[in-house]
């Protein structure tokens, strides 16, 4: 039976990829030629770009390429800096979720296998959600800190990149050391490079244009001529039901708040400590709703103190929540594990992912809470910022 994907002109291509897409290409376009803002205020615009990438995610279909399969310590080093540092380009969510499902580990004669690959899916998903910061597109939680500001370009997250990438290197070091795993290799073929280019050209679409409603038309419209319109819709609510649409959603009700007027009796709590601890709760939330600064120092501060606050547990940033779901045998752990969680009160013969994950990405994030705390408290990523031109 044919599959219905493959007729030229389904219904869903005519609908959706022509019309739906010509219409919303059209209009943004007119409106970008005459430099009317379609979307009102940041909030909205961090909702629409959220889905466009997400549908470009979905589209695209990119998976992570596993490198020197056959040597597990570097092949683990690069996959936690790869994590890090694909994160820049989309949301964390995605890239953890990746990591889960599309990579195959492989046992290790005398390594503790179970627990290594959970600490390098650890590892990785605090790179993902750290690094990813870096970038204004990178991260939920960031999106519409970087937009509020008015830094939403390529160069705004840069200097805070001066801390990340050289402490990401660190932690790839440490799981290469004491956690190496090996990972099955991954067949890089023609789809990947299409995939890549295509993904690509999306990214470069929306920062050159800012327009979340034409880069959504066009996309709509190529997934009608490439005749993959279904294969688009399937692949979006796939990756709606594996994660985004919690993030999306919060992003929504921070949108329903802006507009109901309530915002302004919370954004007075979302300063300091209380940014710190929103985030740690739910930083897409956090990040949508925080009041923009005025100056260089304090837009810093607060992209440091989201930041900290995404990967502190698993519900914090609604990635970890879907991939460290099982449990661990106390088998499968260092004695220093297993003596952490009987002092926390835990006496059962496994302990949950969820529960070990903060445990260990808590020493992670005290390190990169004090080595951002120097660097905004020494003037460092206003020095670099101001050095590459960046300002409010």
């Amino acid at each position: 039976m044919k599959n219905r994907n493959e007729s030229f002109l389904s219904t869903e291509q005519i609908v959706i990829g022509f019309f739906l897409g010509m219409i919303m290409t059209f209009w943004a376009g007119k409106a970008l030629y005459l430099g009317v803002s379609l979307t009102g205020s940041p909030v909205v615009e961090t909702l629409l770009v959220a889905v466009y990438l997400t549908m470009l995610l979905a589209y695209c279909q990119i998976k992570i390429p596993v490198f020197f399969s056959d040597r597990p310590r570097l092949s683990t080093f690069v996959l936690v800096m790869m994590c890090g540092h694909v994160s820049l380009f989309f949301d964390s969510f995605a890239v953890v979720l990746l990591l889960s499902t599309g990579i195959v580990f492989l046992p290790i004669a005398g390594e503790k296998n179970t627990y290594n690959q959970f600490v390098v899916k650890t590892f990785s998903a605090f790179a993902a959600l750290t690094v990813g910061g870096g970038f204004y597109l990178g991260e939920l939680w960031g999106l519409p800190w970087f937009i509020s500001n008015g830094l939403n370009n390529p160069l705004a997250g840069f200097p805070i990149l001066l801390i990340l990438t050289p402490y990401c290197v660190l932690l790839g070091l440490i799981a290469a050391a004491f956690c190496p795993v090996k990972m099955q290799k991954v067949e890089f073929d023609s789809q990947q490079v299409r995939g890549v280019i295509e993904f690509i050209v999306g990214l470069l679409l929306i920062i050159s244009t800012h327009s979340p409603y034409l880069c959504i038309g066009v996309l709509l419209m190529y997934a009608a001529l490439s005749k993959r319109t279904i294969y688009l819709i399937d692949n979006f609510v796939h990756e709606l039901k594996d994660g985004a649409l919690n993030a999306i959603g919060l992003i929504l009700i921070a949108c329903v708040l802006v507009n109901a007027g309530l915002v302004h009796y919370i954004q007075p709590y979302l300063e300091g400590g209380g940014l710190l601890l929103a985030a740690a709760i739910s930083s897409p939330f956090a990040g949508a709703v925080a009041a923009p600064v005025d100056n260089l120092y304090d837009f810093y501060v607060g992209l440091s103190l989201l930041m900290i606050g995404a990967p502190m547990f698993v519900f914090s940033s609604l990635v970890a929540i879907v991939v460290f779901k099982n449990h661990i045998s106390f088998h499968d752990t260092p004695h220093a594990i297993r003596k952490i969680c009987r002092m926390i009160g835990i006496k059962k013969e496994g302990v949950s992912e969820a529960v070990l994950y903060s445990i260990v990405v808590l020493p992670l994030n005290v390190v990169l809470a004090l080595l951002l705390y120097v660097a905004n408290t020494s003037g460092l990523f206003v020095f670099a910022a101001e050095a590459i031109g960046v300002s409010m």
